[in-house]
């Protein structure tokens, strides 16, 4: 079950076109149930972050700094657990998110939603294919 809610974040970076279960299409939308309401995020951001079209919005940093923690992807210093992230991919998308990881785990912000924020913005520039926000 961690392997799911883990690779959640990395998507921030899960592709669309695979073929996702139904109890991973459930997690997702228990992440995105639990983080729109805790930061305030509009449907509509969302939308456009989805597309790469990611608006300079405090509340869309944060948003994706909550899917971080409940995924528990940021250390205590705010930093992306690159191996945490890796370890808990599942099998099927370790190979094309590895290398996406660590590129854009190693970025840092000012704040944890700023890394966040990053991390996903980086992840959709290496591969857009392979983005998706829950």
């Amino acid at each position: 079950m961690m392997k799911y809610y883990v690779s959640v974040v990395l998507i921030a970076i899960l592709a669309e076109t695979m073929a996702i279960s139904d109890e991973f299409k459930n997690m997702l939308q228990t992440l995105h149930d639990t983080c729109v309401p805790a930061v305030g995020v509009s449907e509509d951001v969302l939308i456009r972050a989805r597309k790469g079209d990611f608006d300079d919005d405090d509340k869309l940093k944060c948003y994706m700094r909550c899917l971080f923690q409940q995924l528990e992807g940021l250390d205590s210093d705010g930093k992306v657990k690159i191996d945490h992230l890796i370890t808990h991919l599942p099998d099927e998308f370790r190979d094309a998110l590895t290398p996406i990881i660590r590129k854009c785990g190693v970025l840092v912000g000012s704040n944890e939603c700023e890394t966040a924020f990053m991390f996903c913005k980086c992840s959709f520039d290496q591969d857009p294919s392979l983005f998706f926000l829950p």
